[in-house]
């Protein structure tokens, strides 16, 4: 699977972080992925690739993804299969 963002506006004080759970656990992003941003200038993209895991009995399948950004706009996400 893989998570992607679009940000616009970044400038030389802008940052940004995500990451992806399942349930309370927080899955790795792949080596390919760019999960943070700091200072960038222009249009950023963050994107984590990752694997879900087999579902277990009794666990919370509810995907979560978090993104914190300041000084910068949110111009669209995509959660899409590869």
């Amino acid at each position: 699977m893989r998570f992607g963002v679009l940000l616009s506006g970044g400038h030389d004080d802008s940052s940004s972080s995500l990451a992806v759970r399942l349930g309370a656990v927080e899955l790795p992003c792949d080596k390919d992925s760019k999960t943070s941003s700091e200072g960038e200038y222009g249009d950023i993209n963050l994107a984590c690739r990752f694997k879900l895991p087999a579902a277990q009995p009794g666990s919370s399948n509810k995907l979560t993804v978090s993104l914190k950004a300041s000084h910068v706009r949110l111009e669209r996400y995509t959660l899409t299969t590869e």
